[in-house]
């Protein structure tokens, strides 16, 4: 069983439950709507399961991949500004990701989402424009595209049409 403290250090290594919830999963592929709800609602089922108490496995593999998700928010982020990848153009900056290691964590609009906050709030001091991210994601060839800016930018207005 992972502790919270190694978790928090990085430490988790693939953790022993996460076949318990490959058990859990109901083997649909994400590739079609139907088939992606069915794994939405699957996903759900197994949160409302490790809420139960006696679960305590499930809550831990969730902390592991919230922590993983963060540490990979703050390496792509960190690599877009390093890079200078982020163009800024007119009334907003955009940025492609693509073929990127931390490519898989961003092909989900809230995880796509939180990028682009931590990337506002970095920037900031150097331009309060919105910024627009797309990311590729591999499995459909598609990109998925997220406008954000914050509630007291001039521009907000028009990522809301």
């Amino acid at each position: 069983m992972l502790s919270i403290s190694g978790l928090l250090e990085g430490a988790a290594a693939r953790d022993p439950t996460a076949d318990r919830l490959d058990d859990l999963d109901n083997g649909t592929s994400s590739t079609t709507s139907a088939s992606s709800h069915d794994e939405w609602e699957q996903w759900f089922w197994n949160a409302f399961k490790s809420l139960s108490g006696d679960e305590w496995d499930l809550v831990e593999l969730g902390i592991s991949n919230a922590i993983q998700l963060q540490q990979a928010i703050v390496r792509q982020g960190a690599w877009l500004i390093e890079h200078r990848v982020i163009v800024h153009t007119g009334p907003f900056r955009y940025a492609f990701l693509a073929q990127t290691t931390d490519a898989h964590w961003f092909a989900h609009p809230l995880a796509l989402v939180k990028l682009a906050l931590f990337l506002l709030d970095t920037l900031h001091a150097k331009s309060a424009k919105p910024i627009v991210l797309c990311a590729l994601n591999e499995a459909t060839k598609t990109f998925l595209i997220s406008g954000t800016a914050k509630s007291n930018n001039k521009y907000a207005h028009l990522l809301n049409h």
